[in-house]
């Protein structure tokens, strides 16, 4: 049989080993291990129990906000749909309004059988304002007054601008060099009395 002074020194040692002090021992007197552990076990349940609750709802929002972000998406699209119709029906819109409201402008006459500078000079000041008119990029302006050229002027530009580059003479290469008096003069200097000035 084990007596009291065995016992006390048994738990001694136990004491010892898990750390307790006499102090902690002297103050609550012997401490039910069974109970801290009954309450840790206890405090460990609730903090589960918190956490598990917890986690549901974090699952339960971020299924809200997925489900948000979806719901987004949809509006997304459906507004992108939205837009291309809308785009497609001002596209469409424009068209009916510039081709019901575009006014037809009147091509000039071509220009190459005339023997006068006053038949020259209307001849520019008609593609100038035909310019004018159908806004013509300042690119395509001299090109298109050569389209109304013909026959022996045309013939006689595209040999002024071979000549011009094989010469080493400056090239009539813009709208404004054409206007200006080196262009009439060049077309009123051309060889076999083409115009005659009036």
């Amino acid at each position: 049989m084990v007596t009291v002074a065995q016992l006390n020194e048994d738990i001694i040692r136990v004491q010892k080993f898990i750390g307790m002090t006499n102090e902690l021992t002297q103050t609550e007197g012997v401490i039910d291990l069974v109970t801290q552990i009954k309450a840790l076990k206890e405090d460990l349940a609730f903090l589960r129990a918190q956490y598990d609750e917890r986690s549901i709802e974090l699952l339960s929002s971020c299924d809200a906000l997925m489900s948000v972000v979806q719901d987004q998406g949809k509006v997304m699209e459906d507004l992108q749909m939205e837009m291309m119709v809308l785009q497609c029906a001002v596209a469409a819109s424009r068209k009916t309004h510039e081709s019901s409201s575009k006014v037809k402008i009147p091509e000039p006459k071509p220009f190459g059988s005339a023997r006068s500078t006053k038949e020259l000079e209307n001849f520019l000041w008609d593609i100038d304002q035909y310019i004018i008119a159908a806004r013509v990029t300042e690119i395509d302006k001299l090109n298109i007054t050569t389209m109304y050229l013909t026959g022996d002027t045309k013939l006689w530009w595209c040999t002024r601008n071979t000549d011009d580059e094989s010469d080493g003479c400056p090239k009539i290469d813009t709208w404004d060099d054409m206007k200006k008096e080196r262009g009439i003069n060049s077309l009123l200097a051309m060889p076999h009395g083409f115009l005659e000035t009036s």
